[in-house]
């Protein structure tokens, strides 16, 4: 399987794919997927804030889908919701 990094950069600048510190959060990663939310409650696949129509704008909600497999081979999913208040 796959495993799951969070990588944080603390330096302001224009390159997001840069930089930074990384830290393993999970091993075992069998699949990783997101939806996105706009204020209308429309389910979105894809998110884009530097371009296009929703450039500058942040999502008003987030889903998270992880699937982790235990070390028996068992696929376990864990799925929760963040609500962005910032959004608009």
């Amino acid at each position: 399987g796959y495993s799951l990094y969070r990588r944080q950069d603390e330096g302001v600048d224009d390159d997001l794919t840069r930089g930074g510190r990384s830290l393993e959060l999970c091993e075992r990663v069998r699949s990783l997927s997101f939806a996105y939310f706009d204020i209308d409650g429309r389910r979105i696949t894809e998110w884009n804030s530097l371009e296009g129509e929703r450039k500058n704008k942040l999502p008003y909600r987030v889903e998270i889908d992880l699937k982790v497999e235990d070390p028996r081979g068992k696929v376990h999913e864990f799925r929760t919701q963040v609500f962005l208040p910032t959004a608009s």
